[in-house]
């Protein structure tokens, strides 16, 4: 990831699928992460995908 010229590289720790109405992965950290979360499956969207990542 860039920020300006500033790379930042991340190092997937965690992946896991959540129901849709799953909040906790929100949650704040005391460590610096990144969580990317997307619509699963695909076209059924009837649970979240939850991908974390930690700033190397």
């Amino acid at each position: 990831v860039y920020a300006g010229e500033q790379p930042y590289r991340y190092i997937v720790r965690a992946k896991q699928i959540v129901n849709e109405d799953e909040v906790s992965v929100l949650a704040s950290t005391t460590r610096p992460v990144t969580t990317l979360i997307s619509c699963y499956p695909y076209m059924v969207d009837t649970h979240r995908i939850v991908v974390v990542a930690e700033l190397q």
